[in-house]
């Protein structure tokens, strides 16, 4: 892990400095988090009154009608992200954003898993009017004590806004997703959505927003997954009082 995490650091470092000997009035900026912690799974029960256990509770001090706490299972993990961003006008912009992410369980061993996530984000305009967002994401989930489960998934993602006058704007969402399980083919799916939104201001107090979205999930003839369709409508509003 160690090694890996300074690969990214040493590649990061290299595209910061490039940013800059390309120069621009926008430096480029490079963040990051490390985090570790665990996260225990429990279960909550009450006890009843049974004339066979009143001895038993008599010597663990509870009452029956108390709820009593079981710890189902724990987990620890360690989290680690590193983005790279570069402002290349007022309005264009990129960013590139890499994550680890270990989680280690103390009984269901088959959870166990390592993921890591590349996120790209390249937002640009083509005119006052019109901005564009193409984004595609990266993952690998491995569960090395479950090998069925271990999958690769690419996401495709694009946006386009259009600010329609002072009072109009609306927004068109694209986006097709390719879940890949080297080990369990059954498994694979395809998953797409569309959606569009417009936003409408009534007054400088009162904006109405709504939205319509079709999604699909697909899967391939052999597997015992059906496929999924769904479509919905939203409408919704925020009133400065």
């Amino acid at each position: 892990m160690k090694r890996r995490i300074i690969i990214v650091i040493v590649l990061s470092l290299f595209l910061c400095s490039l940013g800059e000997i390309q120069g621009s009035q926008y430096r480029p900026e490079i963040s990051g988090n490390y985090e570790h912690g665990e996260r225990s799974y429990i279960d909550v029960f009450l006890i009843e009154e049974d004339e066979e256990s009143g001895d038993e509770l008599d010597e663990i001090g509870e009452e029956p009608g108390e709820e009593l706490e079981e710890l189902i299972d724990k987990y620890y993990y360690d989290r680690f992200w590193l983005r790279y961003r570069r402002q290349l006008n007022r309005s264009d912009y990129y960013y590139i954003k890499i994550q680890y992410y270990k989680k280690e369980y103390q009984e269901a061993l088959n959870y166990n898993n390592i993921t890591w996530d590349l996120w790209t984000n390249y937002t640009f305009r083509l005119t006052e009017q019109l901005r564009n967002k193409i984004m595609m994401d990266l993952r690998k989930k491995d569960y090395y004590d479950n090998e069925k489960n271990t999958y690769k998934q690419l996401r495709l993602k694009y946006q386009l806004d259009f600010d329609i006058d002072e009072r109009n704007d609306c927004s068109i969402f694209l986006q097709r997703q390719w879940k890949d399980y080297p080990n369990n083919e059954a498994k694979d799916n395809l998953y797409d959505r569309f959606s569009i939104s417009w936003n409408y201001k009534v007054s400088p107090k009162l904006k109405v927003s709504t939205g319509l979205v079709f999604d699909r999930n697909s899967f391939k003839p052999i597997s015992e997954s059906s496929n999924k369709e769904s479509r919905k409508f939203s409408i919704g509003f925020n009133w400065k009082l």
